[in-house]
């Protein structure tokens, strides 16, 4: 019976799929489960934080208490991401290609990794972090692209509209959302620089990557 359900998926499957991508959604999927057995609520946590614009986030939960859940959720974002653009830029599905991405992928997140340091270093009051604030939006990210992201894989039909409209959604969301949140703490002027820089630059690389595939 089980053989008999696995041939049917590969039957229904795209007549190239993506190697690397299983092994993205294998990595990622034990990261859940170590997750789940270390920190039974972390997974709920990452949803109701992001659902409950009130609940801001402690620094006491932030990357120094938490360092090895909080970096496997920021690699599994930096994968997942990866995989979208990928499976959308590539149509041969080779390594080499990945790779690139992945560099280019890595890059942004880190210079916006900086910029959200600096930015945080002016909002922080109390117990509120802009810092811990945008990076919970990662993993709240990773949780959406997973399932979406394998479902879509098997899917027959060309896909790469789906993935740029959900990569695209997430993106226009954070940048809301993470306005909304710095016009409590900083200038117009400043809260333009930040979305100039940090959000709608990195979004038009992108953009611009997926238009020149």
């Amino acid at each position: 019976m089980s053989i008999y359900i696995l041939d049917s998926i590969t039957q229904l499957a795209r007549p190239s799929l993506p190697t690397v991508s299983f092994y993205v959604f294998i990595f990622v999927g034990l990261v859940f489960i170590y997750l789940k057995l270390s920190q039974p609520t972390r997974l709920s946590q990452i949803a109701n934080n992001m659902r409950i614009e009130e609940n801001k986030f402690d620094l006491a939960s932030g990357l120094m208490n938490q360092s090895i859940s909080s970096i496997l959720m920021q690699i599994s974002y930096i994968l997942l991401q990866t995989t979208g653009i990928w499976t959308v830029t590539s149509s041969e599905y080779d390594f080499s290609s990945f790779l690139l991405i992945l560099l280019f992928v890595t890059g942004i997140y880190l210079v916006q990794l900086l910029g959200f340091y600096f930015f945080s270093s002016i909002t922080t009051q109390e117990n509120k972090s802009f810092f811990r604030h945008r990076i919970t939006h990662y993993e709240f990210f990773t949780l959406i692209y997973l399932p979406i992201f394998i479902a879509l894989t098997f899917i027959p039909y060309d896909y790469n509209l789906i993935m740029i409209v959900i990569i695209g959604a997430c993106s226009l969301f954070s940048l809301v959302r993470s306005a909304i949140y710095l016009t409590q703490y900083i200038s117009v002027f400043h809260n333009i620089l930040y979305l100039c820089t940090l959000e709608l630059l990195p979004a038009l690389f992108l953009i611009k990557l997926v238009l020149t595939k």
